[in-house]
């Protein structure tokens, strides 16, 4: 899906494709919530 063009060109380009990549679901929890006091891996017990 993420190399899918369109008639208008490039679904997404290689910047945000990068982006998306290194996205962390904690970066998400971040940017969407008020806590900021959690770990950047939520799948390892730290």
């Amino acid at each position: 899906m993420e190399n899918r063009e369109d008639r208008n060109g490039p679904a997404l380009t290689a910047v945000q494709k990068d982006q998306i990549r290194n996205t962390r679901l904690s970066n998400i929890i971040k940017r969407n919530t008020n806590m900021t006091d959690i770990q950047d891996d939520l799948f390892a017990a730290q």
